[in-house]
């Protein structure tokens, strides 16, 4: 059975009494399907056209509700101006947009027609059969949009029951005479809240496309328990296994209890986890932008649970002539591409380099 997946998603309505019933109609089917509405209905230091655009950053996608506000010489309406500034701002913000548009609300002018997907409805036939199917195919189809395979299926890995008190995440690329490989490793140790009994998730692929040069080399993969007050046993079952992509599933044996501990290490080893030249890439490149900035590749640690101490080292070797300067650290909200920086985390970040003859180690805490 696969655990539906939380997103989190602005909810952009009006607020006033004779709109409520139609408003609690959409918010509780995206309660429903495991949407996470946030909105300005609370009390914030900032104004609302401010802490409206936080959170539109802060979110995966903006789910609008359209009704109807004052008429227009058209005999149409407009809607509420909040919903069409806020409307705005995710579109320039390039998040994913669902407009539920009022019968009667003019569709001619901004954003509406041209830039997102809407949907018409009467707020007196809202529980209709056939608007009900197409309400919540919309809802559910924005909402898988932005959710990427691999972190649906690192979603299934209970993370209510568990936490790691540290993780130590060590990204390495091997020179091997002019053939280069990757190497991802970590150590995590998992402190368990209350009987566990869903497997853990662990895999390893590539941040950015790259092209294939051999099909037949698979990505290798090892684990060993570091430490653990009980003799657990990992029993591990392969999802995907290609030359760079690896999805596993780890059983636990016997299951863990309230305030048990493992420590394990993963290494997961492939020439295709990121590109190392150019011609590497796969076409269409990537864009991940930070800051303004296009790189052409990015990589790091998507924590699978919760994690109180995490460290990640990435390690290249003298060969490739890098410098501290070439490399740009930074946390990020990640689905299938970088959403947002999370500026408060940046400035949390402890950041040390060391190089010497054979490699060149950046550290990030």
């Amino acid at each position: 059975m696969v655990r539906s997946m939380r997103i989190q998603t602005f909810l952009s309505c009006s607020f006033e009494p004779e709109d409520k019933g139609v408003v609690d109609f959409f918010a509780s089917i995206c309660h429903a399907l495991d949407l996470n509405c946030i909105n300005v209905d609370k009390g914030y230091s900032r104004t609302p056209p401010e802490q409206a655009r936080e959170l539109i950053m802060d979110s995966q996608v903006l789910i609008a509700v359209a009704t109807c506000r004052e008429e227009l010489k058209s005999g149409s309406y407009s809607m509420p101006k909040a919903v069409d500034q806020e409307i705005s701002m995710a579109f320039a913000n390039n998040r994913k947009i669902l407009i539920f548009l009022e019968n009667g609300v003019d569709t001619t002018s901004g954003f509406t027609d041209k830039y997102s997907t809407y949907l018409e409805f009467d707020r007196a036939k809202l529980c209709s059969p056939e608007f009900l199917e197409r309400v919540v195919a919309s809802i559910h189809g924005i909402k898988m949009e932005v959710i990427s395979p691999e972190e649906l299926q690192l979603e299934q890995i209970g993370q209510q029951n568990v936490f790691a008190e540290k993780y130590r995440n060590k990204i390495e690329l091997i020179d091997n005479s002019g053939s280069f490989t990757w190497r991802y490793s970590g150590t995590r140790r998992l402190k368990f809240l209350s009987r566990f009994t869903d497997p853990i998730k662990a895999g390893a692929w590539p941040a950015a496309p790259i092209e294939e040069k051999a099909s037949t080399d698979l990505i290798q993969w090892w684990y060993r328990i570091e430490d653990s007050n009980k003799p657990f046993r990992f029993i591990p079952t392969l999802e995907k296994h290609t030359p760079d992509t690896c999805l596993i599933s780890i059983a636990i044996d016997p299951y863990p209890e309230k305030d048990d501990i493992i420590e394990y290490s993963m290494t997961f080893e492939s020439p295709y986890l990121n590109p190392v030249f150019f011609e590497d890439i796969k076409d269409p490149q990537p864009e991940v932008i930070v800051n303004g900035v296009k790189y052409l590749c990015a990589d790091g640690c998507v924590p699978t649970v919760r994690t109180q101490d995490l460290k990640i080292q990435f390690w290249f070797p003298a060969s490739l002539g890098l410098k501290q300067e070439d490399f740009l650290p930074y946390v990020g909200s990640y689905t299938n591409k970088i959403d947002y920086l999370v500026e408060d985390e940046i400035k949390r970040m402890t950041v040390t380099s060391e190089e010497n003859f054979d490699y060149l180690q950046i550290s990030v805490l």
